[in-house]
This record gives structure tokens, C-alpha cells and sequence, in this order.
């Protein structure tokens, strides 16, 4: 078992959900890795099981050593960019 919780193998899914027009963040299963290239490096993405923050959402992804409650605050770390999506940054796509 990982320390996130989670027994098993990681699964890319990357290319799967690029793919794909009905996919965001929330619909990933856990087990999944998320890879992305910006400026030239890549960046990996992991969706671990939930763990609950006392009502206030949970903590599913982990980059590094650090669990984040949404994709779009990894991206904000990786860019320096507050404001962008999550689910546009890692090329899921809104569902229509």
C-alpha cells in the first residue's frame, strides 16, 4: 500500500481523457496519474483516495509530497497562475 492509501497500480491516464469530452477531475478513479508537459518538464498528478478535511471538501490529488483538494491548486502551484482551471491546465474537458 502507498502511503496515500491506495494498493494497486498506478494507471496513466492521460491520454484516455484527452480523448474524451465528458471528463474533469472528479470523474478519475482512483489509481489514476495525470501527466502534463509545461515549458518543457512534465508533471505527474496522482488521485488517491479521499480523505475528508473536517466538511470543507477532500483531499484527492497528490503532487509531490503534498495532497491537494483540487486540480486546479496544483496548477496554480506548477504556474503561478491562481486563476487558471485545473481541469483546462491538465486537458480535461468540461462536460457539455
Amino acid at each position: 500500500m502507498s502511503r496515500w492509501g491506495y494498493r494497486g497500480p498506478w494507471i496513466d491516464v492521460s491520454d484516455m481523457v484527452n480523448s474524451r469530452v465528458d471528463y474533469r477531475g472528479e470523474d478519475l478513479p482512483v489509481g489514476s496519474s495525470l501527466t502534463v508537459t509545461y515549458k518543457g518538464d512534465d508533471y505527474t498528478v496522482l488521485v488517491v483516495p479521499p480523505v475528508p478535511d473536517n466538511g470543507n471538501g477532500h483531499w484527492r490529488y497528490v503532487y509531490g509530497d503534498e495532497r491537494f483538494k483540487t486540480l486546479s491548486a496544483v496548477a496554480a502551484l506548477i504556474t503561478g497562475d491562481r486563476t487558471l482551471s485545473g481541469n483546462r491546465f491538465f486537458k480535461l474537458r468540461r462536460r457539455r
